[in-house]
């Protein structure tokens, strides 16, 4: 596996499994014969959230209020025209810019003159350690 070097095989303890024995013997031996790495679109990750918040506004917003309806008419044409491919993805966020409004992410992404500032988490943490 990751960083046992130039060997053809990996050992794997039968301890490693929180202590769990099968059969009882420690030399078991495995390879590995196949590898599958994924990247994630992060167009089709940007439709996510794009379709996530049009899919709660309407929960958030006044009952009845027209952007709600129009986020929620919206979130259903976006279901309708999603197919699962690339181009389908890029048609659904265009769709998506009617109620977030035209270039709203370049917008967002150009906003300057903000200051930064420094984020501080106050509170208990509690690590619960009976499982």
């Amino acid at each position: 596996m990751f960083g046992a070097g130039p060997q053809d095989d990996v050992r794997v303890r039968s301890s490693d499994y929180n202590g769990y024995k099968a059969d009882g013997q420690d030399d078991k031996y495995y390879t590995l014969e196949t590898v599958a790495v994924g990247t994630v679109n992060l167009e089709a990750r940007r439709l996510s959230w794009d379709f996530e918040l049009l899919a709660s506004l309407p929960e958030v917003l006044p009952q009845q209020s027209p952007l709600g309806n129009k986020a929620r008419a919206l979130a259903n044409k976006i279901m309708n025209t999603f197919e699962g491919t690339v181009d389908s993805v890029r048609d659904c966020r265009q769709l998506a810019e009617d109620v977030m409004g035209k270039g709203w992410q370049e917008d967002a992404n150009k906003q300057t003159g903000q200051e930064e500032g420094t984020l501080w988490a106050l509170g208990y943490c509690h690590i619960d350690t009976a499982w």
